[in-house]
């Protein structure tokens, strides 16, 4: 007899395979298909791998609007897509607080199971100069959370737990799940490694590599001050970004107007991270904050010495090579001009991260057992 698949909409995923999207996609690709069935929803109007999606047999829900700007459109809209296809679990990746709408709207749909995800410790969309404003609302809220709006709570860390849930859910009803990669993809490989130096020109560099999105929260307009210092000091560094972003043509004006360009590389967005990881001498991530950053966890899988601002979790320190430092420019000089002058090998990571629990391959399991209700 066939075993009824349980039927899982995940809601929102980006249209480029960032951190959260990433890892959706991750459980999508390790998760037992024959027990469970994804599909998924977004707010953009363009995704760039729905045809993926679409010849794998899930379905994509383009929502036309947000929830804050008109709210009984996105609640009709919402609860029309899960009354229809009477979807087992609505399963939410939440970065901060804007509206409840998304959870209302499954309630009332009669959905058994509502997850809500904690993706980030932070407001990481929206105007800079909105954020204080944001922030505000965003606590609010989460003073004003109450335990029955979802009947899930888990989160990427316990820093997010904390940022998005706050005091009003007990701490026992929230379930830590950690954002496991396929470490084995990111293993570091020599031959790779030549190739993709190679091709970015970048074979006698000390390569400073860094993976994000160009924005705000990631702050790296503060890697192109420390470039600019570094490279005073070591002319053979170069610092590679990796990632597209809204904040792209201000960072490429910055290169512009302080003679850069021999020094910093823009390479748009890659589908390839795990080939670019390898061509990185060392890995930074000076973010302003973070829920639990998968680029980390690919560069220490690829056995990359990391750099990272102490506002990260230290539960990002799996294989004990980050460093945490200040967002202070003569620390970051000072670390990255010492690492130049070291060499250091490169070392396999495959078991230290799945005893640490990091491993997609198992950890998958557990988010089964979270979709079967038996955590």
């Amino acid at each position: 007899m066939k075993t009824m698949q349980i039927k899982v909409l995940q809601f929102p995923i980006g249209n480029r395979k960032g951190g959260r999207t990433q890892y959706v996609l991750s459980n999508w690709k390790f998760i037992d298909h024959s027990k469970f069935h994804f599909d998924f929803a977004v707010m953009d109007s363009y995704v760039s791998f729905e045809k993926e999606i679409l010849q794998q047999g899930s379905k994509l829900y383009h929502i036309p609007r947000y929830a804050e700007d008109d709210d009984r459109s996105f609640y009709n809209y919402f609860y029309d897509i899960i009354k229809k296809e009477q979807y087992d679990i609505i399963h939410l990746h939440t970065s901060f607080w804007k509206s409840w709408t998304a959870e209302r709207s499954a309630k009332d749909a009669g959905i058994k199971r509502i997850i809500v995800h904690a993706h980030s410790t932070g407001i990481v969309t929206g105007a800079i100069e909105r954020k204080e404003e944001d922030l505000k609302h965003h606590w609010k809220m989460v003073s004003e959370l109450r335990p029955d709006l979802a009947t899930d709570y888990w989160a990427c860390s316990c820093p997010a737990a904390k940022f998005l849930f706050g005091d009003s859910i007990p701490r026992k009803r929230v379930h830590i799940m950690p954002n496991a990669i396929e470490i084995e993809r990111f293993s570091f490989d020599n031959e790779k490694r030549r190739r993709i130096r190679a091709e970015l020109g970048v074979e006698n560099r000390f390569v400073i590599g860094h993976v994000g999105r160009l924005a705000y929260p990631k702050n790296q307009g503060f890697l192109l001050r420390v470039i600019k210092k570094v490279s005073m000091e070591n002319p053979l560094a170069c610092l590679l970004l990796v990632g597209d972003g809204e904040e792209k043509s201000s960072l490429e004006t910055y290169v512009e107007q302080n003679n850069l360009k021999g020094n910093v590389i823009f390479t748009g967005f890659r589908i390839d991270i795990d080939s670019i990881l390898q061509a990185f001498d060392v890995f930074v991530l000076p973010s302003f904050f973070e829920g639990f950053p998968l680029a980390l966890l690919e560069a220490q899988a690829a056995g990359l010495r990391c750099y990272a601002s102490d506002s990260i979790t230290q539960e990002a320190n799996v294989t004990k090579n980050v460093s945490f430092l200040p967002l202070i420019e003569e620390v970051w000089v000072g670390k990255l001009l010492e690492a130049s002058r070291q060499l250091y090998a490169r070392e396999n990571m495959y078991d230290i991260m799945t005893q640490a629990g990091f491993n997609i391959r198992y950890q998958i399991k557990e988010v089964e057992k979270g979709y079967r209700g038996e955590l």
